[in-house]
């Protein structure tokens, strides 16, 4: 029966390939062999154009990011109520639906524990929440938070009362305090932190501005999470704008790792991560006591810093996914 199939079916006919083959295969003599793998040739027969596919790509990245993570991670989104707020884009794994974000959310939470942070009662301050992610996942993953305080500028600020207000309830909610960037500043010395955060904004703003915070943390608290770029890139081809345009040199400008290298090159990422960490270090009586990548990103970084001689040893709390959680 195959063998009559054979005879009967026309096996050059595709209506698909027929469309290729007068688009982008039109005349094969002229396809550039320099650069047709880059180009719609090699899309059209190969891989899928990431100009017009990129939310397939994101969604592949993070089905493969969540594939390759242990069972007790989905554990851990699990205690995360409420996380399809927004209207997220999402991949399913192991019955659970998760976006890049929380993913991150969950991934600094992790780093944070293998610190041994946070301690019991523990006070919290976020410089730069955003809409409140790292916040929401912190605070519904490590009960013994005390107090969390919000630091932003009054848009942001406004934006995540309002969100984390939504997917928390009364008594976690109550555990928050926002603050807009001004109030925190002029209160001096008289609040204590037993753990600072910034993720991914130090780097956006100017120097001196990232520098006075860094005093502030020196100042007020016993331990510092930092999550940013460790370095700039020039690179066109990720859609980004001419070296010569105000905003490129603005962003140059910006932040306290300010080299420029060749972020997907693994040599020149790893060489600069000994300055990210010296650039980010409060004052010199702070210390490195974990220090990793920040995946997916690959010239992102994340690190704690403690504090030497600091009042509390952050040890004396449960851990994300223990048997006490």
């Amino acid at each position: 029966m195959k063998a009559d199939m054979s005879k009967n079916v026309p096996l050059a006919h595709s209506p698909i390939w027929d469309r290729i083959h007068a688009g982008p295969l039109a005349n094969p003599a002229a396809i550039d062999l320099e650069t047709f793998r880059s180009s719609g040739p090699l899309f059209a027969i190969s891989m899928w154009d990431p100009n017009r596919y990129g939310l397939r790509y994101l969604k592949m990245l993070l089905f493969a990011l969540l594939s390759v993570d242990g069972k007790r991670d989905t554990k851990l989104y699990r205690k995360i109520s409420n996380r399809a707020l927004g209207n997220p884009i999402t991949v399913r794994v192991r019955g659970v639906d998760v976006c890049l974000d929380y993913f991150q959310a969950v991934d600094e939470a992790k780093t944070i524990a293998a610190s041994g942070l946070p301690g019991e009662a523990a006070r919290l301050v976020e410089i730069g929440p955003g809409y409140g992610r790292t916040c929401h996942a912190l605070i519904s993953l490590y009960p013994q938070i005390a107090e969390y305080w919000l630091v932003d500028l009054e848009p942001c600020l406004a934006l995540a009362h309002r969100y984390l207000e939504r997917v928390l309830d009364r008594n976690l909610f109550a555990k928050l305090r926002f603050v807009t960037a001004s109030e925190f500043g002029e209160k001096g010395g008289a609040e204590r932190f037993d753990l600072a955060l910034n993720i991914d904004s130090f780097g956006d703003l100017p120097p001196e501005v990232a520098q006075a915070y860094l005093a502030l943390i020196d100042a007020r608290c016993d331990a510092f999470f930092c999550k940013n770029p460790i370095a700039k890139y020039l690179d066109p081809a990720l859609g980004g704008e001419v070296a010569t345009n105000e905003r490129v040199q603005e962003a140059l400008r910006s932040g306290l790792a300010r080299d420029v290298i060749d972020i997907f090159d693994s040599e020149q990422v790893d060489a600069a991560v000994p300055k990210f960490l010296a650039a980010y270090r409060p004052g010199p009586d702070w210390r490195v006591i974990v220090e990793r990548p920040a995946p997916p990103w690959s010239y992102y970084h994340q690190v704690v810093f403690h504090r030497q001689n600091s009042r509390k040893q952050f040890d004396d709390g449960p851990r994300p996914g223990g048997k006490d959680q």
